[in-house]
């Protein structure tokens, strides 16, 4: 067992994990408990970036191969509740509210993912994306901006995982809702990451320009691996999981 140490000042938690099972998933980790780093030689590897209620989902997801991204029911009604109390006009109702939450904590599973380089949970939260955006979609509501631009924030150049939130975005949002991504609804400028608005006006681009040869994000969830990090060199995780399931079954 190895210790991973999740938080910062007096607000840490520790987490005892089998080694073989995260080195093996965490490029990161794996990396740190090599050689004569202070992480090899302590047995503890520190995440003062993170929040431990993210590095438990993703700990659980570990243990389990499911990834557990929605509120508790009763805090999410609790936080729903103080949400309307502080917001008489609220536009959202509890269902919408919920997505949202659960957007929320994708965006923060997909900062610590790519944190540790753990490409199949990358996978597996950019997947969970898609069906939020799917979900949200049938509500009339698209990405946040504060989520999207929280995205590019972090996330490096080059991911995936930006490609599919600016497409998530130009497939889904109608032309007003574009619009909202520079300026309130009350006109006043908002700061976006300026990669993640050119990023989505290339993909509107490409999609009212060449719409025989781009397809919606939306279908490509069950189809194709686009949005995946694990290129060539590794098998996606939804045919490892296939592939566990057939050898189950046998």
């Amino acid at each position: 067992m190895i210790t991973v140490r999740v938080g910062k000042d007096n607000q840490t938690q520790d987490f005892a994990i089998y080694e073989t099972l995260i080195r093996k998933s965490s490029t990161f980790v794996d990396n740190a408990l090599k050689g004569s780093w202070r992480e090899s030689t302590d047995r503890v590897v520190t995440l003062p970036e993170f929040d431990c209620m993210y590095f438990g989902i993703y700990h659980q997801w570990l243990l389990t191969g499911k990834l557990h991204s929605k509120m508790d029911p009763k805090v999410l009604d609790e936080s729903y509740r103080r949400y309307k109390e502080m917001n008489s006009d609220a536009i959202f109702n509890p269902e919408e509210y919920a997505l949202l939450n659960e957007l929320v904590y994708l965006e923060m599973l997909s900062h610590l993912g790519h944190y540790l380089l753990d490409t199949n949970f990358m996978d597996t939260v950019s997947d969970a994306m898609i069906q939020i955006a799917k979900e949200f979609r049938s509500h009339g509501c698209i990405f946040s901006r504060p989520t999207a631009s929280f995205i590019y924030d972090v996330i490096p150049e080059g991911s995936p995982t930006r490609s599919l939130v600016a497409d998530l975005v130009a497939w889904t949002a109608t032309w007003q809702q574009i619009r909202l991504l520079r300026v309130d609804r009350t006109g006043e400028k908002v700061e976006s990451h300026p990669d993640f608005i050119s990023d989505v006006l290339q993909a509107l681009a490409l999609k009212h320009i060449s719409p025989q040869t781009s397809i919606s994000p939306l279908l490509m969830d069950e189809t194709s691996c686009k949005y995946h990090s694990h290129g060539d060199e590794k098998p996606c995780y939804r045919k490892k999981k296939a592939e566990k399931y057939v050898t189950a079954a046998i």
